[in-house]
């Protein structure tokens, strides 16, 4: 059975463990408390942020 991952953040990947591994699935310490800079350098809290308006996207 699968007991480390390495992908989620702690939060996120608890429903999964207690749903599907008995609560035994536990993250590695590298993703535990990690930031959204750590799975996407796009996130880092340094980067300006952009917004677009609703006018500028496209129609559905």
């Amino acid at each position: 059975m699968l007991t480390m991952q390495y992908r989620l953040h702690a939060h996120i990947m608890r429903f999964s463990s207690d749903k599907f591994y008995g609560g035994q699935l536990m993250p590695h310490p590298s993703v535990r408390h990690a930031g959204l800079e750590a799975y996407d350098p796009r996130f880092a809290p340094d980067l300006p942020v952009r917004a677009k308006s609703a006018t500028s996207l496209p129609s559905p």
